[in-house]
């Protein structure tokens, strides 16, 4: 999905990404829940709810899973890295696209650019420069 979602945004479709958005968050709440039955599980169970206590617990009863217990954790596991990586990524290119979209407007608002300065206090601020673009 999170591929989907960067080729949605890479191009500038609206639609797939309004329609991606509803499924992430219908996914969410599906984690959540899932979230709060494993930690019930865990604590019932005697596990702390942290990483190493589901890796206990799947050592303790994937015997009894088949080994199906193990396969999915690890693949849980292996998921989680490239799902955040393409997460930062889409959030870098909605950044890029959302800096390209205010550098537009300032320039129709006949904004010249902008120069970091530093104030009294030491800390960096923007100074717009404008000008008109057109007179009436």
């Amino acid at each position: 999905m999170l591929r989907q979602e960067h080729e949605a945004i890479t191009g500038k479709d609206a639609g797939v990404l309004e329609s991606l958005a509803q499924s992430k968050l219908e996914q969410v709440s599906d984690l959540e829940t899932v979230n709060g039955e494993r930690e019930s599980l865990l604590l019932e169970t005697g596990y702390d709810r942290d990483r190493r206590g589901i890796e206990s617990f799947v050592r303790d009863h994937d015997n009894a899973t088949g080994g199906r217990l193990s396969r999915l954790w690890a693949e849980v596991v292996a998921l989680t890295p490239q799902c955040e990586q393409q997460n930062r990524i889409n959030g870098a290119v909605v950044r890029q696209a959302h800096a390209n979209v205010q550098r537009a407007l300032g320039i129709l608002q006949g904004h010249t650019g902008e120069t970091d300065l530093y104030g009294p206090s030491g800390r960096a601020h923007k100074k717009q420069y404008s000008r008109n673009l057109v007179k009436a």
